[in-house]
């Protein structure tokens, strides 16, 4: 929710929901993959299902955890701390960033894979 959190659109305008987004020929599996088999073309799932493709795009996504960094979790929207990762929080990033009026701020960006960074 970058623009969101940088005060250029507003929450409720930001999202849609999932089955919007996926095309009419599309087939929508709601289940987690568990394995991949792509000597057979075959995915393996927590419901135990097989499902066989001819071709695969793989979207895993990334999990936020909050709690691998000591105080964040009981922090996040107040006290200026806030996150453009979350439908709640991004508001509150904006909102923080407009009430600055001395101080230095902090943003950070971690290294390795993360979903936007933009966010």
């Amino acid at each position: 929710w970058t623009l969101v959190g940088g005060g250029v659109a507003k929450r409720e305008t930001s999202m849609r929901s999932e089955a919007s987004a996926m095309p009419k020929e599309a087939t929508w599996i709601r289940d987690a993959a568990t394995e991949f088999d792509p000597d057979n073309n075959v995915v393996l799932t927590d419901g135990g299902k097989t499902i066989g493709y001819d071709v695969l795009i793989v979207c895993p996504g990334i999990q936020l955890d909050w709690d691998r960094i000591p105080g964040v979790t009981e922090t996040l929207g107040r006290d200026g701390v806030s996150s453009n990762y979350t439908y709640d929080l991004a508001p509150k990033t904006w909102e923080f960033i407009k009430n600055t009026r001395s101080g230095t701020a902090v943003f950070t960006m971690p290294s390795g894979p993360i979903k936007c960074a933009g966010a």
